[in-house]
């Protein structure tokens, strides 16, 4: 601890927690002997002039300490410095402790011993240095037994993890020739059992050295018998070994990186990086990290508590850094302090703030005066000048720390202040002086300035002057007999109607209650009528009112009002209450016995200043709720339509209500109800009706035409609407009711469709394979969609996979039937056939047939090719949709042939060229296929495209008789007849045509 002189249980070497084991005799001893000590060391030639002025320094200390001995408060106070100075100390203690992760210390071995040490306390050792540090060390984590530590050790010889692993590695092994099954991640701990006691078995009965590393395999073995029960212990075992593995990346990191304390958002990230590559326990992940650290001697946090240390600036112990640290927890002085300007948090050694610039030491002085003369006004009684001066002090120093307490104080003051003011205009009233009288009195103790205030002193002095004649004409009453007394009583009573010893008197003499009370409601109040009585010489009517229940009434109760006659208005209610009411009759500040009662009543306050506001899809409602009010219930109802029943409109009781999804131009009436909640039942107002109507709706797109693209699959949309229309798309129809819908329930129910392109009056946009859409134009407006006629979609799968083979003079068609499709219609098309037969029929297959034959059978009769169009059948909704078709030729089998021969003719006009003739026959037709010349200058081409087209016909080749010639010329050095063939440009004419080749005979 910081202080003028050294403390002198340490230059003695006193524990400091030991001050019961020392006489004065045995500390005068040490005294005499340090004495000793130092003059040696200020005269020893061989001392340093440090050394000498220190010595010297504790010698003039010498006589001071012989009188703090013989003290002893002074003693006590000595040895009190010494803990606190010990404390300092020993906190530096606590850079050897490691932090668990439920926030315990683990205490580096011999820490406290080798501190000891290096304090050079002669009487503190490590135990007393450990319990000044106030660290409760616990033992080093162990995340597993010893015997599951053991046999995790035992397996770590042979380099694995876990009860498995050991046991498949030596089922596997060649040299044990075991005929079992390897063990499952997750099999059964009974049938891990059984394994190991065949491995147990088998193994024990090889002789030593037939297996590499037999001596490891069998001490492994062994450990882990003694963790095989129970159940518990084996899982245990491998969750352990599991996590070591996982672990053992993160471990080698901590080795790399050691040098400085470990955090914890460095060991936590280590754990999620290691071990989210396998599933472990995240526990065991943090035991077997800490106990590592405790084992290496790592400094490490794992808990989620701050651990960074600072010194304190006074006594210079290691404590806590954080911003909960103001004070020193060793010796108590502030080691941060809060700038009351700027509210920065700094060290309390700071001479002005580093935000800021504000003064310290003038601006705590300045703070300070300002808060006690903010006491003292509140003790004088000043809440105003208090409540003005706390304004001022809060402008200059806004983050002061006092600020909110001397906030909590003006406030009592102020209520307390109101409520006297309260009581003396409550008292004053009703008449009831002489308790006025005393109130100010009493307050004046509180608030000596209230006679300030207004009306408070002459409504003092009136209290004073009618109290003082009330207890003269009292006086001359108790003095008097007969029926001056009563008289002189009445008067007293007139003068002060509370006077204590009028009413004591007159209380005998109660006036006659009224009687036949009854209470009705008027809209916002209530009219009291009651019979008064017979005697009405100076008697007035109290009105007592009571909220749920009747009033509790005795001399000193406040009535509502007071009134001379018996008719009474209550104008000061609240909606939704119970009042119950009491009349008194009062005469000489005497209640009468008897009353008149009634009740209960309530009123009921309406809905009203309602404005009903056009918005773009229907209407917006504000309301003000009733005072009292428990909710505002709306019921709404289309004008014109007498059958339709009100519909509730449900809201949140907010005061604003926006009604949408409504008709176009429509009147709409609105009832509003106040409910309140009284007593268990709800009572009702009677309603206020308020209207509006909406605007005009654009009209619903009912034109809307699909049309699908055949280039690239997609599909087209297309409207006569000029307002932007939405698309949404359903896979099944949508019931919706009426064109305007909530564009939240559209969208509950169906997708809004993402357009590819987007054109004035329509979009194009892409369904996927297999659907079948309901697509809904939609015009938004607002929070409400108009929605117009749908259009069904289908984009359904078509027959997939379609193969053909000829049977004979028949065409089988195998396909891989779409999922869902109920049947198949063939369409067969003949180009070929005669005027006077059809060109074209069609044929339905079921599922059913299908997957009995295995086939669509096409007969070809005389034709050679005919066209197939197939195309599979869906149930949607109830109506038969197609898919797209698939269209392909088949042929029957037969093909014409065509033959032909190739010459070369000179060509005049160029020697360069020369004419290529081919002469084709073909026996049927009119016309042979369109043909293509392909050349090489190797070999001979087998297809088209296997060297350069030379000649295209781009045309069929008309016949006569038969035959037909053609002709085109080409550079004659490229002409080679024997590396020329003719091709047919469409390969599906090879079905119905043959080419014959011409042959060359090779010279």
């Amino acid at each position: 601890m910081a202080q003028e002189r050294e403390n002198y249980c340490y230059l003695l070497g006193l524990n400091p927690y030991r001050e019961d084991r020392y006489s004065k005799g045995e500390i005068v001893k040490r005294i005499d002997e340090a004495e000793e000590k130092w003059r040696k060391e200020a005269q020893a030639t061989s001392s340093s002039l440090k050394r000498k002025f220190r010595a010297n320094t504790y010698l003039s200390m010498v006589t001071d300490m012989y009188a703090v001995i013989e003290s002893n408060v002074l003693l006590e106070d000595e040895f009190e410095n010494g803990r606190t100075l010990l404390e300092s100390k020993a906190s530096k203690l606590n850079k050897d402790v490691i932090v668990l992760h439920d926030g315990s210390s683990y205490l580096i071995p011999g820490a406290e011993n080798e501190l000891a040490k290096r304090l050079k306390w002669a009487d503190v050792d490590g135990p007393t240095v450990l319990r000044a540090s106030k660290i409760q060390p616990v033992p080093a984590p162990k995340p597993v037994d010893d015997d599951i530590m053991t046999a995790f050790e035992k397996l770590s010889d042979v380099g694995l993890y876990t009860s498995k692993e050991l046991l498949n590695t030596l089922i596997e092994l060649p040299s044990m020739n075991m005929d079992i099954n390897r063990l499952d991640p997750g099999c059964r701990p009974e049938e891990v059992r059984d394994a190991f006691g065949a491995v147990e078995r088998r193994l024990s009965a090889m002789k030593a050295g037939n297996i590499e590393n037999q001596d490891a395999y069998i001490q492994a073995m062994r450990a882990l018998k003694v963790v095989m029960y129970p159940d518990d212990r084996l899982a245990m075992l491998d969750r352990y070994g599991r996590c070591m593995r996982a672990m053992e990346p993160a471990i080698e990191s901590m080795e790399e990186d050691y040098g400085q304390p470990f955090t914890s958002n460095y060991l936590h990230g280590l754990i999620s990086i290691y071990g989210s590559h396998e599933a472990i326990d995240n526990e065991m992940a943090v035991a077997i990290l800490e106990a590592y650290c405790c084992k290496r001697h790592f400094i490490a946090n794992f808990s989620s508590k701050n651990t960074r240390l600072t010194i304190c600036p006074s006594c210079k112990a290691m404590v806590a850094d954080g911003k909960d640290t103001v004070f020193c927890p060793v010796c108590g002085k502030a080691m941060r302090i809060v700038c009351p300007h700027c509210g920065t948090t700094q060290p309390s050694t700071y001479r002005s703030c580093i935000k800021c610039g504000f003064g310290f030491e003038e601006g705590f002085r300045e703070v300070r005066r300002e808060r006690q003369a903010i006491m003292d006004l509140l003790a004088e009684g000043d809440v105003g000048g208090a409540e003005d001066r706390f304004g001022s002090m809060q402008e200059r120093f806004p983050e002061f720390t006092e600020n909110n307490d001397l906030l909590v104080r003006i406030g009592k003051a102020s209520s307390d202040y109101r409520r006297a003011l309260g009581r003396i205009d409550n008292d004053y009233r009703i008449r009831n002086l002489y308790d006025l009288k005393t109130t100010v009195e009493s307050a004046r103790i509180q608030f000596p300035r209230i006679m300030e205030a207004d009306y408070v002193a002459e409504r003092y002095s009136e209290a004073c002057e009618k109290v003082q004649e009330a207890d003269t004409l009292c006086s001359l009453a108790a003095d008097s007999e007969g029926e001056d007394t009563m008289d002189l009583y009445i008067r007293a009573a007139d003068k002060c109607p509370d006077h204590p010893n009028a009413v004591r008197r007159l209380r005998d003499y109660p006036p006659e209650g009224p009687a036949d009370a009854v209470c009705q409601v008027r809209k916002d109040t209530v009219l009291l009528r009651y019979a008064v009585p017979s005697d009405r010489k100076g008697v007035s009517f109290c009105i007592y009112r009571g909220r749920n229940t009747l009033p509790e009434v005795d001399q000193s109760t406040v009535p509502l009002a007071e009134i001379p006659g018996g008719v009474f208005l209550d104008k000061t209610l609240d909606p939704g209450v119970d009042y119950y009411y009491k009349i008194h009759s009062k005469r000489w500040g005497i209640l009468s016995r008897d009353f008149a009662q009634c009740g209960p009543a309530m009123v009921l306050s309406e809905v009203e200043g309602v404005k009903v506001e056009t918005i773009e899809d229907g209407l917006r409602i504000t309301y003000p709720t009733p005072r009292g009010c428990s909710r505002v219930r709306i019921w709404r109802k289309e004008e014109g339509d007498a059958g339709q029943e009100e519909v509730e409109i449900v809201h949140g009781n907010t005061g604003t209500v926006e009604d949408r999804s409504l008709k176009g131009e429509t009147v709409y009436h609105y009832l509003f109800v106040a409910e309140y909640d009284v007593n268990g039942r709800t009572e009702r107002s009677l309603g206020t009706v308020f209207s509006g109507k909406t605007s005009r709706y654009p009209e619903p797109v009912n034109d809307m035409e699909v049309s699908w693209n055949r280039t690239d699959g997609s599909y087209s949309a297309r409207w006569s609407s000029t307002e932007k229309v939405v698309l949404y798309a359903s896979p099944r129809k949508a019931r919706i009711f009426g064109t305007a819908v909530p564009v939240e329930d559209v969208e509950r129910w169906m997708s809004p469709v993402e357009p590819d392109e987007v054109y004035d009056n329509g979009c194009k946009f892409d369904l996927p394979d297999g659907a079948v859409i309901f697509l809904y134009p939609m015009v938004r407006i607002g929070l409400t969609a108009i929605r117009g006629r749908e259009v069904m979609i289908t984009n359904l799968r078509p027959f997939r996979d379609v193969e053909k083979k000829m049977d004979g003079g028949d065409c089988d068609i195998t396909v891989t039937w779409p999922e869902g499709a109920e049947s198949a219609i063939v369409v067969v098309s003949d180009p070929g056939a005669r005027e006077d037969q059809p060109r074209s029929e069609k044929i339905t297959v079921s599922r059913e047939l299908y997957e009995k034959d295995g086939r669509i059978r096409i007969q070809m009769g005389m034709s050679n090719k005919k066209t197939v169009t197939l195309l599979a059948v869906y149930d949607v909704e109830g109506t038969k949709a197609e898919s797209i078709p698939f269209t392909m030729d088949v042929y029957s089998g037969s093909s014409t042939k065509v033959r032909y021969s190739v010459r070369e003719e000179r060509v005049k006009e160029d020697r360069n060229l020369t004419r290529i003739v081919m002469d084709l026959e073909c026996a049927e037709g009119d016309s042979i296929p369109r043909l293509a010349m392909t050349a090489t200058n190797v070999g001979i081409p087998l297809r088209m495209n296997d060297g350069e087209v030379v000649w295209d016909s781009q045309d069929p080749i008309a016949l006569q008789d038969g035959r037909a010639q053609t002709w085109f010329t080409m550079d004659k050095g490229k002409a080679d007849l024997k590396r020329m063939r003719l091709f047919f440009v469409n390969k599906e004419e090879y079905s119905l045509y043959k080419l014959i080749h011409p042959l060359y005979r090779e010279v």
